[in-house]
């Protein structure tokens, strides 16, 4: 079959996509035809990029099934090309989770989310930035079921290994901090639920959030649900030279190590860390 044609057929479908065509046969038909000859050339970089347009689709469509089966599809096609432990099988693996997570599959998001931090411990090491974003992934599965000192002790986490990697805060750290927040304020911890909230409307504002921004604004109505409006008040920017409490404020008190969450065995030289309960799929 014609490459060329395949492309073609993908580009059409793409198109039709972004223009918001996505509950009749407009962009659905020409992946679908893209995608059987992209299999047929055998490029499976175009096969997955086919696949990832038909995931977008059914998404929007809510078909969280389809989706899921398309983003199972994936991961098939990352694995034969890339083998199982590549960076982008991780992302593979998170990409489903996700998928499963909004279908409400918690248990089969879990697993997946597991595999993605299966294969970054491997490839990066247990401190780092990418295993970070899987115990953020799960630790919100746990807060979306109500296991709360489980999402605490894996928010608590994600938040030691940004502070140990420095890195620049950005819309997950906030999310993270965010929902840190909201744990605390169920188990009563109110004061740590306040630090952790307004250091996520520092980062938003840092990240060029005005302060009517919805995202601000649900969480100044938050702090002003628990009545507290004395610990930092509300509406006013923190100055530039004021950031020292964010790196601090995972609200680290109290922490209690990930391994007797997940059954993960960490510690000594980053190469040794492993999962000790999950075990290499092939």
């Amino acid at each position: 079959m014609d490459s060329a044609v395949g492309d073609t057929l993908n580009t059409i479908g793409f198109l039709q996509l972004k223009m918001g065509n996505i509950e009749g046969r407009d962009a659905l038909d020409p992946l679908m035809e893209a995608l059987e000859i992209r299999r047929a050339v055998g490029n499976k970089g175009k096969v997955v990029s086919t696949l990832q347009n038909i995931g977008s689709l059914y998404k929007k469509r809510k078909d969280y099934d389809s989706c899921i089966e398309v983003n199972a599809d994936i991961l098939v096609v990352r694995k034969e090309e890339f083998g199982p432990a590549d960076e982008r099988i991780a992302e593979a693996w998170i990409n489903l989770g996700n998928v499963q997570a909004s279908a409400g599959r918690f248990e089969e998001a879990r697993v997946s989310y597991e595999e993605a931090l299966r294969v970054r411990t491997v490839n990066f090491g247990y401190h780092h930035r990418l295993v970070a974003q899987a115990l953020f992934k799960i630790g919100s599965l746990n807060s979306r079921q109500n296991n709360f000192n489980d999402a605490k002790q894996l928010f608590e986490e994600y938040m030691r290994i940004r502070a140990d990697e420095e890195s620049d805060p950005d819309e997950e750290m906030a999310q993270a901090l965010t929902l840190m927040g909201d744990l605390q304020k169920e188990t009563g911890e109110k004061s740590k639920a306040q630090i952790n909230w307004m250091s996520a409307i520092e980062i938003y504002q840092q990240l060029g959030y005005e302060d009517d921004h919805n995202k601000i604004v649900r969480l100044h109505t938050r702090q002003k649900s628990l009545g507290m409006t004395g610990l930092f008040g509300f509406g006013g920017r923190r100055s530039s030279g004021d950031t020292s409490r964010r790196k601090s404020s995972g609200s680290v008190a109290d922490t209690v190590g990930v391994g007797s969450v997940l059954g993960l065995r960490f510690g000594g030289d980053d190469n040794e860390s492993t999962v000790s309960k999950l075990t290499m799929g092939n």
